[in-house]
Parts: structure tokens; sequence; C-alpha cells
């Protein structure tokens, strides 16, 4: 990780120039261990590199705790005109507005909704009997005189038998 070094510190303004970063503006961190010593500032990009790299240390623990935890979905530079963000799991994504009653209107990412509507449908779907061919029905063990077969879906149903 490289060293944030910071010179030209501009208190009013809080900006710095920084040896990775250039131009920056900086966080001023008072000592309470030591209350007679001055403040220490540090480059803003460095305390969100370290607050990104704590984040994913608990995300780590919490997973390795937990069989059934997942990970959240959280936003930023959410843009609406456009409707894509960054989502912390999935990276530059879709987004969706979602009207909540009691929370007012906000917006989630669309990738896990599309994986959870995709089974959801696949797994509730009942075919009509007529459009066997199209929901991936197959027969066999066909009986032309009891007008009976045994379907891959449905197991055993009634048939009707064409002459024709």
């Amino acid at each position: 990780m490289p060293v944030h070094r910071l010179t030209q510190i501009d208190r009013e303004r809080r900006t710095a120039v920084c040896s990775v970063c250039g131009p920056t503006k900086f966080y001023l961190a008072d000592n309470r261990t030591h209350p007679g010593c001055a403040a220490r500032v540090y480059c803003m990009t460095r305390i969100r590199e370290s607050r990104h790299v704590q984040s994913r240390r608990i995300q780590e623990r919490k997973r390795s705790q937990n069989s059934n935890w997942k990970p959240r979905h959280s936003l930023s530079e959410i843009d609406t005109e456009k409707m894509t963000a960054i989502c912390s799991v999935c990276g530059p994504t879709d987004i969706r507005k979602h009207a909540g009653k009691q929370k007012g209107a906000f917006y989630i990412c669309a990738t896990p909704k599309r994986a959870y509507k995709r089974e959801y449908y696949r797994s509730h779907h009942i075919p009509h009997p007529r459009k066997s061919r199209r929901a991936g029905h197959s027969l066999s063990e066909i009986d032309d005189k009891n007008k009976i077969a045994v379907c891959l879906h449905c197991g055993l149903v009634r048939i009707y038998v064409s002459h024709v």
C-alpha cells in the first residue's frame, strides 16, 4: 500500500497535496489519547480505502460465522436519469425505483431482483395441458386403449388420442 504524505496543507479550505493522489481534501483527526498534541491530518482517499478494507473484513467475518448470511447490495453514485448505480456486490448495475409505504421511494439493485423473479416464475409456473410441446412436456408409456400416458413433468395424465 503506497504511503500518502501530505504537503501544502490549507486548514481553512481543508485541502492539501498528497504524494499519491495529488490535490485532495483531507481528514483532520484529533488526538484523544494525548490531548496536548496536535491533530493528525490524513488524505481523504486513504481514509476511504481503509474504511473499504475494514468493511470487507467485517463482511468476511460475518460470512464465515453465519452460513445464511447474504451481502447487502448498497448503492452509490446513483444516476436517476440513466437508472444506473454502483452496487457494493455487483459493481456497475441497473437500478429500480422501489416505492415503500413507510420509508418512501428508494432505489434498489436490479441484478438480484432479476435472478429472484426468474427463479420464482419458473418454480410457480404450471403450464396449460394444450401447450405441452412449448412447456417441455414429453410423454412416454402411451396407452391408446385406456387413453393415459406418463408425462415427464406431471406424471400419469389422461390424453386425447387423435386418429387422424
